[in-house]
């Protein structure tokens, strides 16, 4: 056993002690006597606790989904939006769900300005004074670590993905869960948006297709949706397809001989979902 005020050096040799970022959050909990899991910035679980059992039906079935519900999500905007925004520090804040029966203990995971996503603390036992800021420690080290591991990196890639996926799928339906969404990506940044639909039914190697858009566009996102490959262009500048950018993609098109419809530039990224409707409408006029 040790004092309370021994802690924090517990925790930090655990950290140097762990072999991965599994085994450190696995013996914090059991430190804390609390379950614990890692969320990045897509609400996907990245690691969560094991030695702790507990009968929270959300953490059961977020353990086992591997990412937040969307009802969970839609709890957390619908009650915490407004103060989730106004917090950019890992201070840890208390946050009680109307979905679940504990508290939870949360600390968002910032790193040099960065935001990475979340730790949080199941509260099945009461949390004390040094336990509070034990968990400033762990979302620090753990911050850290997501910010320095690329296989975590890969997956903030794969978030810009995830979105663009959700919005097209119709999963994003208010403006707070979209603000929320992309607030540690790079959309928000951006000025103008471009969708190009291609039809797949020629057997359209994704990546040949790749290449050839990125020798068009900077900045841009593809992947197939349904029976459709989709590229999603982003610009900062207000025009995101301009006359040579056209023609270069006219000429892919017609190189790979395929069904493509190149959408109207856009603003408003949440419109997405309206844009690909009109893409999916034109394409089926065409077809006739």
């Amino acid at each position: 056993m040790f004092e309370p005020k021994e802690l924090p050096g517990v925790l930090l040799e655990c950290f140097l002690k762990s072999s991965c970022l599994d085994e450190f959050v696995d013996k914090t909990a059991l430190l804390l006597n609390n379950p614990i899991y890692v969320c990045n910035v897509s609400y996907k679980v990245i690691s969560h606790s094991k030695s702790i059992k507990c009968d929270d039906q959300l953490w059961l079935d977020m353990t086992a989904l591997g990412y937040y519900s969307n009802e969970m999500i839609q709890d957390i905007m619908d009650n915490y939006l407004d103060a989730d925004t106004q917090i950019s520090d890992n201070t840890p804040f208390f946050r009680k769900l109307t979905l679940s029966d504990h508290m939870r203990l949360v600390s968002k995971l910032y790193f040099q300005g960065r935001y990475y996503g979340l730790l949080c603390v199941l509260c099945e036992n009461e949390v004390n004074e040094s336990e509070l800021e034990a968990v400033k420690l762990v979302s620090d080290i753990i911050a850290k670590t997501i910010a320095i591991d690329k296989r975590y990196l890969q997956m903030d890639s794969d978030f810009n993905h995830s979105i663009l996926i959700d919005l097209i799928s119709g999963n994003i339906q208010t403006r707070g869960l979209y603000l929320n969404r992309i607030m540690a990506t790079n959309l928000g940044d951006l000025s103008s948006f471009l969708l190009i639909s291609i039809s797949t039914k020629r057997n359209t190697r994704i990546e040949d297709f790749r290449q050839g858009i990125q020798r068009i566009f900077n900045s841009f996102w593809i992947f197939c949706h349904s029976d459709q490959l989709l590229v999603v262009v982003g610009s900062k500048s207000q025009i995101a397809l301009t006359p040579h950018s056209l023609q270069s993609l006219t000429a892919l098109v017609e190189n790979y001989n395929v069904s493509a419809c190149i959408g109207e530039e856009f603003s408003e990224l949440f419109f997405l979902s309206d844009h690909y409707k009109r893409n999916q409408r034109a394409m089926e006029l065409a077809a006739l």
